[in-house]
Parts: structure tokens; sequence; C-alpha cells
């Protein structure tokens, strides 16, 4: 019997830093400062998409907060 399970995408630091419209350097800080949770595959870093939507959810959240509006 073969078992098979679904992974979620992983992104590169690039394409985080496409959806993100900020530098993949900053990407990379953000991973090493613990802001934004990755692995390393091989010689890669890597996001997942669900950390990734976790991070944008909390950055809009706190800027709403931040701005006053609910």
């Amino acid at each position: 019997m073969v078992q098979v399970s679904i992974t979620e995408p992983n992104l590169t630091a690039q394409q985080v830093a496409d959806i993100l419209n900020i530098s993949y350097r900053t990407v990379y800080r953000m991973m090493h400062s613990g802001e934004l949770p990755y692995e390393k595959v091989g010689g890669t870093y890597r996001v997942r998409c669900s950390d990734l939507r976790e991070y944008r959810n909390s950055v809009y959240h706190n800027t709403r907060i931040s701005n006053g509006r609910f």
C-alpha cells in the first residue's frame, strides 16, 4: 500500500519578495530576525504559504489597529 500525503507549497525568498513587494534581501532579514518563519531545504530558504499568509494577516491587522481603524 502506498500512502500519499499532500504538502503545501513552499516559496523561495524571491517569490515572497514579489508577493510582498519588497526586496529579497529584506525577506532574508525578516527570516533571520525571526519575523518570518522559514526552513532551509538544500541550499535554499523556503517559506510555507501558510506562514506567509499568517504574516500578511498579522501585518494587516496591526496596521489597521495602529491607524485607529478596526
